[in-house]
């Protein structure tokens, strides 16, 4: 496996960095996270499976520095947590079909992978409201009323960082794997840096052609 570092940007907005941690801390991480213990957390009323936090922890401040590395600016960081979803969870909250944001809780989002060569499926889908203008809450779970911009694969030690206020899901919603060597893994950070603290108003995706997939090997 190549541990070569790459990055692609897509705007200053969403950046796509493969050799993240390279490949012998990644593993250690990857075997770390699948000790831990998940369970389901509560946030804002809705009830989140799978996930075991980091943060104020060790794995944060490191992983945060490696984020700042790749953004070459400090970050702070807001919670983090691993989450990890076999076949009988879904990231859809009882819905066949959701998008969320999550500009309420930071500027900036992380998602890096961990689930590994041979298990990677899907990604980090990106959406935008069919009509332009903005979408209630409530819309978030009717596929009428979104477009898929892109999708940004999985790989192993790939992060996806992008802005907190676009609208994205997991691609697919649903984990797989029957044990936690098998299913989906994650680590999932929101952050903020010092001069640019989260705001409802933030950059709009970059125009992608619909259905737009991007990934594959990493290189």
């Amino acid at each position: 496996m190549s541990c070569r570092k790459s990055v692609r940007h897509f705007g200053a907005a969403l950046g796509i960095h493969d050799g993240f941690l390279g490949a012998a801390s990644s593993e250690a991480l990857r075997g770390h996270a699948l000790g831990c213990v998940y369970q389901d957390t509560v946030h804002e009323g809705k009830v989140y499976s799978g996930v075991s936090d980091t943060t104020g922890t060790e794995i944060e401040a490191t992983l945060s520095l490696a984020i700042a590395g790749v953004r070459a600016a400090a970050v702070t960081p807001i919670t983090s947590f691993f989450r990890l979803a076999g076949e009988d969870i879904s990231t859809g909250q009882g819905s066949a079909f959701r998008v969320h944001t999550d500009q309420g809780i930071a500027a900036w989002t992380c998602v890096y992978y961990l689930a590994p060569p041979g298990l990677e499926r899907g990604g980090t889908a990106f959406w935008s409201p069919l009509g332009g203008g903005p979408v209630s809450e409530d819309g978030y779970t009717d596929p009428l009323l979104w477009r898929r911009d892109m999708v940004v694969s999985m790989a192993f030690d790939r992060a996806v960082i992008f802005r907190a206020a676009w609208a994205h899901s997991a691609d697919p919603l649903r984990g797989w794997g029957r044990s936690p060597e098998e299913a989906r893994l994650a680590w999932c950070c929101f952050f903020d840096h010092p001069h640019h603290s989260h705001h409802p108003h933030e950059a709009p995706i970059p125009e992608q052609p619909e259905q737009q997939v991007w990934g594959g090997p990493k290189g």
